[in-house]
């Protein structure tokens, strides 16, 4: 199994995540129900500049130990939750309006090229992943014609 831990620095603290390549979790029939439970997926931005695919996931209020990515050259998977606050987990109040999605989430993201995952490069920063993955450089080799 390969594995990372990444740190990233948010406000002189130092986040630490997990980062798996290629030992994606295998899905059977009781992953099938417990993924029926997945109560919110995580918007993302997907782009390509200068050679490299660049993924942004909104994860406000996801503390990085409570999330994990799993990379590799043609998609990647996040998965983890998002608590809710202390202050909303008893009953404490009335409450008016309720948006945010608290729990258990995950996403798969397809990229549009192939992709270097273990060369990756991730900042978190104000509820934003980042990830900066190289693009698989192709190579050509030149067939010369014999008639």
């Amino acid at each position: 199994m390969k594995h990372s831990s990444t740190k990233t620095h948010k406000n002189n603290e130092i986040a630490q995540f997990n980062v798996f390549f290629e030992d994606f979790p295998k899905i059977n029939e009781h992953d099938l129900v417990f993924l029926q439970l997945i109560q919110w997926q995580p918007l993302y931005d997907l782009y390509i500049i200068d050679n490299q695919v660049i993924a942004t996931i909104e994860i406000a209020g996801v503390a990085a130990q409570d999330f994990v990515l799993y990379l590799n050259k043609r998609y990647m998977i996040i998965e983890g939750v998002r608590r809710t606050a202390r202050a909303t987990s008893a009953n404490c109040c009335t409450f008016h309006n309720i948006e945010i999605p608290y729990g258990r989430f995950t996403r798969k993201i397809e990229f549009p090229v192939p992709v270097q995952p273990s060369k990756y490069h991730a900042s978190l920063a104000d509820g934003m992943l980042v990830l900066r993955l190289p693009i698989v450089q192709e190579k050509v080799i030149p067939i010369e014609d014999e008639a």
